[in-house]
């Protein structure tokens, strides 16, 4: 997904040693942060049945 967006215009923000990517519209109104998550590592949204 990254690939597309850095095609389609949008800049990375990303800051070394920062452990997620942030990318930005050329227009800069609109940001994406992109999380690595580890898996096994329960989600704060995740229901508590799911965990």
């Amino acid at each position: 997904m990254t690939e597309y967006l850095l095609a389609a215009g949008w800049s990375n923000r990303s800051v070394p040693g920062y452990p997620h990517v942030l990318l930005e519209i050329p227009d800069q109104q609109r940001r994406l942060t992109l999380e690595l998550r580890l898996a096994g590592a329960a989600s704060a949204d995740a229901p508590a049945a799911a965990r």
